[in-house]
């Protein structure tokens, strides 16, 4: 199973979201990718066109996509609606 992980809360920055996306990242098997933020939210205006843009150019590749909260969850809705993903 192949799965994409997409996070902006992730370490170094400290809190209960980062601690989340960083133990479901380090305890699930490879193969997986990732994409992660773990900076300044102020550049976060940079971080989700990225987003948004990979997700919808790569998504055929994987099997899951896995968005790390809602504030990402636009990203996910082309790949549901076009490519049937979970």
């Amino acid at each position: 199973m192949r799965v994409l992980f997409v996070t902006r809360k992730y370490p170094p920055r400290v809190g209960g979201m980062e601690n989340l996306s960083y133990g479901l990242l380090t305890g699930f098997p490879e193969p997986k990718t990732t994409i992660t933020w773990g900076g300044s939210q102020a550049h976060l205006v940079w971080f989700l066109p990225y987003v948004f843009l990979r997700v919808a150019l790569t998504a055929h590749r994987y099997d899951i996509i896995h968005l790390g909260d809602a504030m990402l969850s636009a990203g996910g809705l082309l790949p549901r609606l076009l490519g049937k993903k979970k």
